[in-house]
């Protein structure tokens, strides 16, 4: 009988550079596949490693490996499991002497979600150790900032989803206020609230140093490698060097490009030159149309190009926020510039217009505003008797309002763009970790839609997403219609029908 193949590959947007895919072949061998083995001997698995191109190959017989429980070495005995490692991409391949039964091809899903979840794991470890610099080439020193952005780390943490942080922050401020002016403070909050999201889409931009326009529409990530020791002294000086050094870079990359040269190798030299010490194997080059890109989802929301700002946060995210159409203003990671290819990234800026659209930063507003004015004028007597049970209570409802809302933004962006399926593979990709203990975990399921987050579960929005492209569902009231689905949702996953 001739041997039955499935294979799977995990592709990197962007190349992770040599030393990274060399690190992650050598974790992949002492973290995962030694460990999986019944004994750690040199004859349990083959591999061939060129550390000149970052590739390793692994070989091992799956009847060799300890598993999960419900595995056992019989039924995987005439499995042969080939791992390939490189810059580019990840491939599982699994050959088989003979066809593969139901239950064994879910045991090697398993095993390939297994080793996805572990290169997750260990490139998101990687970035850690990475230093993140943004430019914009042919920038003058007055775009790039002749200082450090102040306050950044706090705002890239308030302004992130649907900018539901940044009223659960003030409910957190609502306890020392009432100590010092009493429920008046109530008022006052609501007032300070008001204020700031009138001004919101410039404090957004005040998180980066990066602001793409239609002058300006390409923006650069320069990753670094670095050990953690030397990452984290050279942090300790960041705040000074970064500015002169972005410019600097700016001015190199811009150079290169005009004279046709390898960006990379000029951006080595301007690094170098600056005084970080580092080998161009080390460097990470990713260069997008930041701009290009959200100004045609823009155009297809029939909406004005909001203002954009690119943040240095390894993480893949992106954010809205803003009073209107006219006043908003949307960030983007560094991390969403490396992970995410152009189809992807611009359905996650589908998702923030999505927002922006649906006026959702206004919506928290004034749910916030009705939460602590009508404690204090309609059902004081409540708030009383709940006392700080109030409050959480307000946190639950603030957050349920908020998964309806990002619900309502994946709608909006799967309607508007026609890429529902785009979302859903970069979702995948930024939550895969949730997204497989969602997978593998009923209980799991279930608690990812009592947790303080402001997002539904990822299975939840990855499913729905899907159903949207497969069934080409007509949605004609997005916010009703996400409002069900997540009760369905919830509900789903309460009697374990999800």
């Amino acid at each position: 009988m001739a041997p039955q193949t499935a294979a799977e590959t995990f592709e990197f947007p962007e190349n992770i550079s040599v030393t990274t895919s060399n690190s992650l072949g050598e974790g992949f061998r002492a973290y995962y596949l030694r460990p999986r083995l019944k004994a750690q001997s040199s004859n349990e698995y083959s591999s061939v490693e060129d550390k000149s191109s970052g590739r390793t190959e692994f070989t091992w017989n799956l009847g060799a490996t300890i598993g999960h429980a419900q595995h056992t070495s019989d039924e995987l005995a005439r499995v042969t499991a080939h791992v390939t490692l490189s810059p580019t991409d990840v491939k599982v391949e699994f050959t088989a002497a003979g066809d593969l039964g139901l239950r064994e091809r879910a045991m090697l899903q398993e095993i390939s979600d297994d080793i996805r979840e572990f290169v997750t794991e260990f490139i998101g470890l990687a970035k850690r150790s990475t230093l993140y610099i943004t430019v914009s080439p042919g920038s003058g020193k007055e775009d790039e900032g002749e200082g450090r952005e102040k306050g950044s780390d706090a705002l890239r943490s308030i302004f992130t989803g649907n900018t539901t942080n940044l009223f659960l922050l003030f409910i957190l401020l609502t306890f020392p206020a009432i100590l010092f002016l009493g429920y008046y403070a109530l008022i006052l909050i609501v007032i300070v609230q008001g204020i700031s999201l009138f001004f919101a889409d410039k404090l957004a931009l005040m998180s980066g140093a990066v602001k793409p326009t239609m002058d300006k529409p390409r923006s650069y990530v320069v990753g670094v490698a670095f050990p953690k020791d030397t990452l984290r002294s050279f942090r300790r000086i960041l705040g000074s060097l970064l500015p002169p050094m972005r410019l600097s870079l700016a001015r190199a990359i811009s150079s290169a490009e005009s004279r046709g040269e390898d960006s990379k190798k000029a951006v080595h030299e301007a690094l170098v030159a600056g005084g970080l010490k580092c080998a161009e194997e080390d460097i990470e080059l990713t260069a997008r149309d930041v701009y290009g890109l959200v100004e045609s989802a823009a155009g297809r929301f029939h909406m004005p190009t909001p203002k954009i700002v690119v943040t240095e946060t390894p993480a893949s995210n992106a954010a809205a926020t803003g009073i209107s159409a006219n006043r908003a203003a949307i960030s983007i990671t560094a991390g969403s510039l490396e992970e995410l290819d152009d189809r992807e990234l611009e359905a996650v800026i589908g998702h923030e217009l999505g927002h922006i659209r649906g006026h959702d930063p206004v919506i928290l507003f004034a749910l916030s505003a009705i939460i602590y004015l009508g404690g204090l004028y309609l059902w004081f007597p409540i708030l009383l008797e709940l006392g700080f049970f109030y409050f959480i209570l307000a946190f639950a409802i603030v957050y349920l309002v908020g998964k309806v809302l990002e619900t309502r933004a994946d709608t909006q962006s799967a309607l508007v763009l026609k890429q529902p399926k785009d979302l859903a593979t970069a979702l995948t990709s930024i939550a895969f970790r949730e997204l497989y203990e969602e997978k593998r975990s009923h209980s799991y399921r279930f608690l990812s839609w009592l947790t303080f987050d402001s997002h539904p579960p990822t299975y939840f929005r990855v499913k729905r997403l899907m159903r949207i492209a497969n069934e080409n569902t007509q949605i004609r009231h997005p916010l009703l219609e996400s409002a069900r689905d997540c009760l369905t949702g919830f509900f789903g996953a309460l009697i374990g029908l999800d």
